[in-house]
């Protein structure tokens, strides 16, 4: 790209930006959060971060928002009493809403007090920065421990020029400066045309890879709980409005488009028909080696609230308060039924 280009695309994408800060406040303060690189888990939030919405702790986690005023991650690791711990990438760090409107503040306050629970979440974290932020902060008397699955594996295989293999894709603009750089390996991969005009990579290959990320990682992080703690583990995959086939309403629609011309590859790819067979594959594989492994399973894009004809998700990935707050009923019976507790 030359000069002008560069600044004619930043130019794009700051007003698009502009447009959907307009539609949903709160996505201005995550998308002006800074990163640092952190040992082993790499790209994670600043720490002690201060905004309107988004605030974090000393480790670069969200903060927990309870009724009876702020807890860090320190203070939840040394709290009594039950609780409960979420990892994920930006849906469960709570991308675009307030600190009380989290799903680990949701979960927490309509368990009444009788357990906490506190996110290790990092956008755009994937399965295998997920574990090593478990094995890293996990405290030992945690009771649950729910990991939510991103889209974000396949589509990053699916457009990555590289294959890293063993290692684990990453995302990012910083991860793409990288592998150009030549700092980290890797081989360049052959390109697949789609009927819509999109070239990725082998798509079976692709899939492939990243279902075998979920599965080793997820059969370590069942090993681990099982060899340290009592704790029961959840594995859920992401709700995506298009698989599920909601009925949109304007507002989601109003933002799609938006978030669509904001980030046209990585949508297009997830909302593609000639790659919907694997990412429905993909999902019903997740979910057959959670089984194998012993842990639960819960896949949103089969929960009928979320299908219902409101204002429920603010983009292709992300929910809104209202949508989490589904979300965070489910887990919270998951957890009452695993344990007889008290919601």
């Amino acid at each position: 790209m030359t000069d002008k280009t560069d600044k004619d695309e930043a130019s794009r994408i700051a007003k698009v930006s502009q447009d959907i800060w307009n539609i949903v406040p709160n996505t201005e303060d995550f998308d002006r959060l800074n990163y640092v690189l952190r040992p082993y888990v790499m790209r994670m939030p600043v720490a002690n971060h201060r905004s309107k919405s988004l605030n974090t702790d000393a480790h670069g986690f969200r903060r927990l928002v309870t009724e009876d005023g702020v807890v860090e991650f320190d203070q939840f690791r040394q709290a009594p009493g039950p609780k409960g711990v979420l990892c994920g990438d930006s849906t469960i760090f709570g991308y675009g809403l307030a600190d009380d409107e989290t799903l680990h503040a949701q979960l927490s306050r309509q368990a009444n007090g009788s357990r906490l629970w506190y996110s290790l979440a990092s956008p755009v974290a994937n399965i295998f920065q997920n574990r090593l932020l478990l094995e890293l902060f996990m405290p030992a008397n945690v009771n649950y421990v729910t990991v939510v699955i991103s889209t974000a594996a396949p589509v990053i295989y699916l457009l990555s020029s590289f294959d890293t293999k063993p290692y684990p894709v990453l995302f990012g603009q910083a991860t793409d400066a990288m592998f150009n750089s030549g700092a980290v390996g890797g081989r360049t991969q052959p390109r697949f045309k789609l009927a819509s005009g999109a070239e990725v990579n082998d798509p079976q290959i692709a899939f492939q890879n990243a279902l075998d990320d979920v599965r080793k990682n997820i059969q370590l992080i069942a090993a681990s709980l099982q060899a340290m703690t009592s704790a029961r583990l959840l594995v859920c995959f992401k709700p995506n409005p298009f698989w599920m086939n909601k009925t949109l309403v304007p507002q989601e629609r109003d933002v799609m488009e938006l978030f669509m011309q904001k980030h046209k590859s990585h949508i297009a790819l997830v909302l593609d028909p000639e790659l919907r067979p694997y990412w429905m594959q993909y999902v019903d594989s997740v979910g057959g080696l959670c089984r194998d492994c012993g842990c639960d399973f819960i896949d949103f894009n089969q929960m009928d609230a979320l299908k219902a004809p409101e204002w429920l998700f603010f983009d292709h990935f992300h929910q809104n308060a209202k949508g989490i707050a589904l979300v965070a009923e489910r887990i919270g019976d998951w957890a009452h039924q695993t344990t007889g507790m008290e919601r």
